[in-house]
């Protein structure tokens, strides 16, 4: 593999995760799925850390897949990548909750908040990988 596709994966993973993380304090504004309990410097960085670690996993695999599937449609081959991470992650959790439900229980509005900002991230970031700046930039 590119070392430089490797670099723009990692890149704009981050870029594409910041504004995931900044489009997650909003969203859940508007729909109010969980209550904050950080005042909102904090939660911007930490939404931001947090976001930025999604996006580069997410970019990361953009990279590697790049001539494995969707080469032509890199919004579509995001949302897949992003939602595939966001359910092995929910997997996860879900084996958690089977394993001490009354430690670890599920909460479905945070669970669709959470589906849906994965899209999000996919979009962000298969709307940044095929834009003109990042073609020259990255080659």
């Amino acid at each position: 593999m590119n070392k430089n596709l490797l670099f723009k994966g990692f890149s704009l993973g981050t870029v594409a995760g910041v504004l995931y993380g900044l489009a997650g304090i909003v969203f859940n504004q508007v729909t109010g799925a969980f209550a904050f309990e950080m005042s909102i410097t904090s939660l911007l960085g930490t939404f931001a850390v947090g976001g930025a670690i999604f996006g580069v996993i997410a970019g990361c695999f953009m990279s590697v897949t790049d001539n494995l599937f969707l080469k032509e449609r890199p919004v579509s081959r995001a949302v897949i990548i992003s939602v595939g991470f966001w359910l092995a992650l929910r997997f996860g959790a879900a084996s958690l909750t089977m394993h001490d439900s009354h430690r670890y229980h599920p909460v479905y509005e945070q669970s669709l908040q959470g589906l849906v900002l994965a899209v999000i991230l996919g979009l962000i970031l298969g709307l940044l990988w095929k834009t003109k700046v990042s073609e020259d930039i990255f080659g």
